[in-house]
């Protein structure tokens, strides 16, 4: 492996799992913002969630609980 391709694998993405999302006008984000209050996402209980990789979604997966961490786990990944 060449030393620029080795460097490259070092380089350090944001990873984020997306549990769902949804539009909101800003003064329903300054009502929801309280305890208690619930959000409706565009994902349906079952689905799976997404992993991204600086902001693009490369997999779907599950979260699962591993030794009292959370945990995603790959069941497809998504081809562009």
């Amino acid at each position: 492996m060449s030393q620029n391709v080795a460097n490259v694998k070092n380089i350090k993405l944001d990873v984020s799992v997306e549990i769902g999302r949804t539009q909101m006008t800003l003064s329903e984000i300054e009502e929801s913002v309280k305890s208690g209050t619930q959000i409706s996402l565009n994902t349906k209980v079952g689905e799976g969630f997404v992993l991204m990789v600086n902001g693009s979604p490369v997999a779907t997966g599950t979260v699962e609980d591993v030794d009292g961490e959370l945990c995603f786990v790959t069941t497809e990944v998504i081809d562009d």
